[in-house]
């Protein structure tokens, strides 16, 4: 839970976060903060690596690599349709 409120902050909003795979061990969600980011967190429950792509509106895509068993973030400027690739 620590890991959650250090970068999701009070007054937070949970939102759609659509994926275009489904895998039982990897876990993610995103939320918009009162200034206006977005705040995605990904758990990676496997015993493997798993590598996410993620489409911003501005055709923009970036790709990262979630070691086994781990938890990491990523904050962005707010945008209207961030995906999950």
């Amino acid at each position: 839970m620590g890991h959650f409120s250090k970068f999701v902050p009070a007054g937070s909003k949970r939102i759609e976060f659509p994926k275009t795979k489904t895998l039982s061990s990897f876990h993610r969600c995103a939320f918009v903060t009162p200034d206006n980011q977005i705040v995605i967190q990904f758990m990676n429950r496997a015993s493997s690596a798993v590598t996410v792509s993620v489409k911003q509106t501005d055709s923009k895509t970036f790709t990262l690599s979630l070691p086994a068993h781990s938890m990491q973030t990523v904050i962005l400027p707010a945008l209207d349709d961030t995906t999950i690739l």
